[in-house]
């Protein structure tokens, strides 16, 4: 969903509408707002989880490009013994967001894509370096576009040959990588080599 609150703005007003003609009732009112809510909040927890994945390890960059920390499965640690951990949750509103304290209950920064924005101004960009997936296989990130592009070559022949399940997993070892399908060409042989987005290789990069 590209623009979720565009969406509950139109949704909202199109149930407003039903109640002022009285095509529904009161409690039917209630019961669409609650649906438009819950609607829109799962749409921007999958928005702002769309580069940042919990189950993910990051190299914590400082702005001049050196290690200042680690992560993995939401918690960073940086090497600096004056800056505490942080736990990475959703907060208010569905956005990602960086806690510190014993609880971790104190709000402490926010993350957009991976880029960590600290609340007295420093900033931090995550590199992922490998995922857990499914079942507690780890992986390391594929940062070789050259083994990108054999895994999308392994993706299609399994789709291919009717493999359902291998391709699924292939798809989702694809996804521990700064790079993606190219969202204007798929990928696809017909029209990949005229792409101007991803110069014809099928797939571009999205994060550092």
């Amino acid at each position: 969903m590209s623009h979720p609150e565009e969406l509950r703005r139109e949704l909202t007003d199109g149930a407003r509408g039903l109640l002022a003609r009285g095509m529904i009732t009161n409690d039917e009112w209630l019961e669409l707002c609650d649906l438009v809510t819950g609607s829109y909040s799962f749409a921007i927890e999958q928005r702002a989880a769309e580069l940042f994945h919990p189950a993910s390890a990051y190299v914590v960059l400082d702005q001049s490009g050196q290690q200042a920390g680690k992560g993995s499965r939401g918690i960073l640690a940086f090497d600096a013994a004056k800056d505490a951990p942080l736990q990475v949750k959703y907060g208010e509103g569905g956005t990602l967001q960086a806690f510190t304290g014993p609880a971790f209950n104190y709000l402490s920064g926010s993350i957009q894509g991976l880029v960590l924005t600290m609340e007295n101004g420093r900033r931090f960009t995550l590199v992922e370096v490998g995922r857990y997936l499914r079942g507690g296989e780890y992986v390391e990130a594929i940062t070789d576009p050259d083994g990108f592009r054999l895994l999308l070559d392994m993706i299609e022949v399994a789709h291919e040959a009717g493999n359902v399940a291998r391709a699924r997993h292939l798809e989702r070892r694809a996804e521990v990588s700064p790079f993606r399908v190219c969202p204007s060409c798929r990928a696809n042989f017909a029209t990949q080599y005229d792409c101007a987005q991803c110069t014809g290789l099928g797939f571009i990069r999205v994060t550092v």
